[in-house]
């Protein structure tokens, strides 16, 4: 069920991360990608990133893993890394709202599809920890086994689709949410519940313009936003301190 009235936003969201990521038909090397973005976002915007060596994990042809040094680059709020055929941004610091995160993220998709315009997929995931707080006990509903009235559960995963639009050039998405309930523990050792929603595009049934993208981007993000909401009991939402819009 969608709530009715949603929150604008949470001032206790316990919003670890928010990750979005394109997947593409490579047409460049990865590396080549990230030099390029970061020379365009200084001189077209004027927007200075660092950039971060690393180590990352690549599968080679054979099944073997073997690490490769590569970088990302990040502004101190968001960061943004190519690899084989990706493009991924997520958070490094305070979560200043979509409208904020996506300003930037489309000034570098822009960029990208310079290079590449053969989008594949589209993916958003959510990760959120609420301190000393059984998400279990906070749902819109009951996670119970007939069988076994004393299952308590620590992690609950599920999976479904969310239609498309064809017509409006909006593609079929997938959903994954996953709940653990008081299984992580923060660095001062409190036990913590994770909610974390994560969805999937496949856009290549649909024209990949860049506008496209965006339209598909933004649909799953209110998706996302429904479940979140739809997922957590009124009494719950109302301790996280939320704001509405006095308008509605």
């Amino acid at each position: 069920m969608i709530m009715e009235r949603q929150p604008l936003y949470l001032e206790n969201d316990g919003l670890k991360d928010c990750i979005v990521s394109f997947s593409y038909r490579e047409r460049y090397d990865a590396d080549y990608m990230l030099d390029y973005l970061f020379g365009e976002l200084k001189q077209r915007k004027g927007k200075v990133m660092t950039r971060v060596p690393q180590r990352t994990k690549i599968r080679t042809a054979r099944g073997m893993y073997s690490l490769t040094e590569s970088y990302f680059l990040t502004d101190g709020t968001y960061r943004v890394m190519v690899t084989e055929g990706k493009m991924s941004f997520n958070i490094v610091a305070d979560y200043h709202g979509w409208s904020h995160y996506t300003d930037f993220i489309y000034v570098c998709l822009d960029i990208m599809q310079e290079l590449t315009n053969d989008i594949t997929d589209i993916e958003i995931r959510y990760i959120s920890a609420f301190e000393r707080v059984s998400i279990f006990d906070n749902l819109q509903g009951v996670i119970k086994l007939a069988n076994y009235p004393r299952f308590k559960g620590s992690e609950f995963n599920f999976r479904f689709m969310i239609d498309g639009y064809p017509s409006k050039k909006i593609a079929v998405s997938k959903v994954i949410v996953r709940l653990k309930n008081l299984v992580n523990r923060t660095k001062d050792d409190i036990p913590a519940s994770i909610v974390d929603i994560q969805l999937t595009s496949d856009v290549t049934a649909v024209n990949q313009s860049a506008d496209t993208v965006r339209v598909n981007l933004e649909h799953i993000h209110q998706h996302e936003k429904n479940i979140f909401y739809s997922l957590l009991s009124q009494d719950f939402i109302k301790t996280l301190k939320p704001h509405y819009d006095i308008q509605q």
